[in-house]
């Protein structure tokens, strides 16, 4: 587990398999061929990093 802290400055652990498959999303908006796509691409990726920090808080507080 990576430990981090959410923009709410709440600890959080993410599992390397989402880590990754974060990674991967942040460089297809890296290479996408026109700006529309990246900005697509990064609105997902910021509504994924919410999610997680939702459930991550869940998770510690036995919701």
């Amino acid at each position: 587990m990576i430990q981090g802290y959410s923009t709410f400055n709440k600890p959080i652990s993410i599992g390397l398999n989402t880590l990754t498959f974060l990674c991967e999303i942040i460089q297809c908006c890296e290479q996408a061929l026109n700006q529309n796509a990246r900005r697509t691409l990064m609105n997902t990726t910021r509504k994924l990093m919410s999610c997680l920090i939702h459930e991550e808080a869940g998770d510690e507080a036995g919701i």
